[in-house]
């Protein structure tokens, strides 16, 4: 799948859900269109839509592709962030759990995916080994 076309898909995601991040600082403001030469914004209403276990699940994995697959793409992976985010909070609120467990799930492996791993250190391992190796002297020591 191209890139552009999984960008779009995240943002699709984030439409589809009517919830804003925690990502997203500012609210989302329309300009209206009016006769009169004194228009105001107004706050974007969100439209509500069904979410059900049947397209939720896929939506969910594809955005779990987006965020921990073999691209490079460092603004997609902030954009299926954002994404696995609003379905983690959309989830939430219709308080379905298998929907809960999974998004809240992506949502913790995109955190996991920012940390560095560290590297592991095997100096603990070749101390462990010499007393494990003293441990079956003894041992064999007392069994003659």
């Amino acid at each position: 799948m191209p890139l552009p076309s999984k960008m779009d898909f995240c943002e699709f995601c984030v439409g589809w859900t009517g919830k804003h991040s925690k990502l997203d600082d500012k609210s989302c403001v329309l300009a209206t269109v009016a006769a009169e030469p004194n228009t105001i914004a107004t706050e974007e209403k969100w439209k509500r839509v069904p979410l059900p276990w049947e397209l939720f699940q896929p939506t969910t994995r594809i955005v779990a592709h987006c965020l921990l697959g073999p691209t490079n793409s460092d603004e997609l992976k902030t954009q299926a962030a954002r994404a696995a985010e609003c379905l983690y909070w959309r989830a939430a609120e219709t308080m379905d759990t298998r929907a809960l467990l999974l998004s809240r799930s992506v949502v913790r492996l995109s955190q996991m995916a920012e940390e560095p791993i560290p590297e592991p250190s095997f100096s603990g391992g070749i101390e462990n080994m010499a007393e494990l190796e003293a441990m079956r002297a003894d041992i064999l020591s007392t069994k003659n």
